[in-house]
C-alpha cells in the first residue's frame, strides 16, 4: 500500500510504502523510478511514515515513529541509506508524543522544516511543533 509518493527530480519518483504482509505488519519499503526502471531502497527507517517530501536540493525526506517510539522522528535518504535523527529534546522531553504531519523544502537550500504536533507544558494534550534541518 502506497502512503507517499514524492518527485525528487526529472525521471526521479519515490513511492514509500507499507507492505500488506500480514505476518509482518510493520514491514516497509521504498522504490524509486529512475526513469528507466525501479530501483529497491533500504526499507523504512519508520514503521509508519507520517510525511514525506523533498528538500530545496532535491533529497528525500521522511517522518514518522519506529520501533515503538511515542516521538516521530525525521530520516534522509543520503543516496546509499537513511540518515535519522530524533526531533529535539525542547519538543520531546516534555510531552508524552509527538507527530510530524508535514514536512517543506526550502528552496535553495538543503534544508526543510517539518510541522506537526506534541503534548507541551502550557497544554498537555496538544501544541504545534515547527522543526528545521540543515537550513545552512
Amino acid at each position: 500500500m502506497a502512503n507517499h509518493i514524492v518527485a525528487t527530480g526529472r525521471n526521479s519518483v519515490h513511492v514509500l510504502e507499507k507492505t500488506n504482509d500480514a505476518q509482518v505488519p510493520e514491514a516497509t519499503m521504498a522504490t524509486r523510478w529512475t526513469g528507466s526502471g525501479w530501483q529497491s531502497l533500504d526499507a523504512l527507517p519508520v514503521d509508519e511514515g507520517n510525511a514525506a517530501n523533498v528538500d530545496g536540493a532535491g533529497r528525500l525526506w521522511i517522518a514518522g515513529w519506529s520501533g515503538g517510539n511515542r516521538h516521530s522522528a525525521l530520516s534522509r535518504w543520503t543516496g546509499t541509506k537513511w540518515a535519522t535523527e530524533a526531533l529535539p529534546a525542547d519538543v520531546t522531553e516534555h510531552s508524552e508524543m509527538s507527530t510530524v504531519l508535514g514536512i517543506s523544502g526550502v528552496p535553495g537550500t538543503k534544508g526543510v522544516f517539518a510541522a506537526g504536533t506534541a503534548g507541551c507544558r502550557s497544554d498537555p494534550v496538544m501544541c504545534g511543533v515547527l522543526v528545521s534541518r540543515d537550513l545552512r
